[in-house]
């Protein structure tokens, strides 16, 4: 939030960062937490990896923190009403830890990885983005904004 206050106050109203779509502590943070979308998903960004990526594609999500949007307002505790709703008809789930399911079984790892490339991209292409994630249910929360 300290990062947010600072982007304010110097005239930046937008952050964007990419991230790893497959861990949930990432999703948790930078979209359940911050209150960041996404709508845009690069395949195999980085290209092969070693250490933590190794044996499957560095696929990535563009996040994008709009720094007064009133959900992000509304997560940094600066107002205490949000009068915008955004229905959010899907849901794509991710692993509870992929980095385990990496560890164990990198097969299984691998079809996750190109499951939800394919779920998410193909939302994507129909005019949806994620605008939550569900900490509890490990899923990505999709819906369209008609704000903009």
């Amino acid at each position: 939030w300290y990062q947010r206050r600072w982007c304010l106050e110097n005239g930046i109203h937008t952050v964007r960062w990419t991230y790893d779509p497959a861990r949930r502590v990432n999703a948790g943070l930078n979209i359940g937490k911050l209150g960041a979308t996404a709508k845009t998903y690069y395949d195999d960004y980085y290209g092969p990896m070693e250490g933590i990526n190794a044996g499957v594609p560095s696929d990535r999500l563009l996040a994008e923190w709009h720094l007064n949007d009133p959900l992000v307002r509304l997560k940094a505790a600066e107002i205490e009403k949000v009068d915008v709703i955004i229905e959010t008809p899907i849901r794509v789930s991710i692993p509870k830890d992929f980095q385990n399911l990496l560890d164990q079984d990198r097969k299984t790892a691998l079809a996750e990885r190109l499951r939800i490339r394919s779920e998410l991209s193909s939302a994507f292409a129909n005019g949806y983005q994620i605008i939550d994630f569900d900490l509890t249910g490990h899923c990505y929360l999709l819906g369209r904004d008609d704000r903009a």
